[in-house]
């Protein structure tokens, strides 16, 4: 699979599931051959970015880079982003942050989760940074098997 036709393709169709949200991609995405499952990996960027507009992001930045042997992934938001004392635990199941979020319209707290398991099944990593009032910022890695390995 092309990283830059899978990528481009996942965000373009975020796009039109978010038209009230603002896009940006702040590099061109690399042209890599990647070994990946492209449904789980789609089901993660779908569920860090709608975690991103579910909290209040209304601008989305992506980037796309290699990094080494890996390929790193960047999900910055605009959102009310994640208390400092909340972020160690955002990626054990059933964990939510936002305590005032009813399970109806806040999910059960297993996205972030799957997302985590999901990329070290992959052989890749994840990792958040966020400051309240001001956004969050998802990075993952995803190692890079070119042609021919």
């Amino acid at each position: 699979m092309n990283s830059r036709e899978f990528f481009e393709e996942a965000f373009h169709n975020a796009q039109l599931d978010y038209r009230e949200v603002e896009f940006e991609s702040a590099d061109p995405v690399p042209s890599i051959s990647l070994k990946i499952d492209n449904g789980r990996i789609k089901q993660v960027l779908a569920n860090l970015i709608d975690n991103a507009v579910k909290y209040g992001g209304t601008n989305i930045i992506v980037k796309v880079e290699k990094l080494g042997g890996y390929l790193q992934i960047n999900i910055k938001d605009n959102g009310q982003g994640i208390e400092k004392e909340d972020l160690p635990s955002i990626f054990n199941p059933f964990f939510r942050g936002e305590k005032s979020r009813s399970r109806e319209s806040g999910g059960t707290g297993i996205g972030l989760a799957i997302v985590k398991y999901i990329i070290e099944a992959h052989g890749g990593e994840i990792r958040a940074v966020s400051k309240p009032g001001k956004g969050s910022e998802f990075v993952f890695t995803l190692p890079l098997y070119l042609k021919g390995e």
